[in-house]
């Protein structure tokens, strides 16, 4: 298994959460909006280190952090977000 590079935005959307990203990801904004979180195996991990950097308001994006994007298969209790929703 090989770590993947993620991102957190610098602005938080309409609902006050960041959103986590995967490099590669469809929807990744601009990297002058992004703060690099880390070299990472899996989004849960991601999803840790950047709640503990910007808080606890960091949802994960739907499109490349969620389980059917992931064969490793994060828990359930991972809060997704639609870009939709910004």
């Amino acid at each position: 298994m090989q770590p993947e590079y993620y991102y957190v935005t610098q602005q938080t959307d309409k609902t006050n959460n960041y959103l986590l990203h995967r490099a590669g990801c469809v929807t990744l904004p601009g990297k002058e909006t992004l703060t690099f979180i880390g070299s990472l195996y899996n989004a849960v991990q991601a999803l840790t280190v950047a709640q503990m950097r910007v808080g606890k308001n960091v949802k994960a994006c739907y499109h490349c952090c969620s389980p059917h994007n992931d064969a490793r298969q994060q828990p359930k209790k991972m809060q997704y977000r639609h870009h939709s929703d910004n």
